[in-house]
């Protein structure tokens, strides 16, 4: 994807962050496949939420959606998936690929010229 690896304490409290895509960071950080209950127990570690209130909340966000895949108990990353490349951004984990248009110096008109 060519970013760092995130921690996942950078994330919280972002304001595009929720159970989901604090899922993805999980995953991403972590760099393999987890259970529901090691992202949260990771989540617990960041300050996110108890273990068990995570747990809760991570099987409620349908998990195994895009960019998500699930095998067996194990959920993990397809890298190749255009959604964890827009979360990725979203999240502020990679900087924008085009950069937006250049704003105009000129100074405003006084009224009446």
């Amino acid at each position: 994807m060519g970013i760092d690896v995130p921690r996942l304490e950078s994330v919280v409290g972002h304001r595009e962050a929720n159970t989901y895509s604090l899922m993805l960071v999980a995953l991403l950080e972590r760099g393999e496949p987890m259970t529901l209950a090691e992202i949260a127990e990771r989540f617990e570690e960041a300050g996110v939420d108890d273990a068990e209130s995570a747990l809760r909340s991570l099987k409620r966000c349908k998990p195994g959606r895009p960019p998500v895949y699930r095998e067996g108990d194990r959920y993990a990353l397809d890298p190749h998936d255009d959604d964890l490349d827009l979360w990725a951004f979203r999240l502020d984990l990679r900087p924008p690929r085009v950069a937006p248009p250049p704003r105009s110096c000129a100074a405003p008109r006084a009224a009446g010229q």
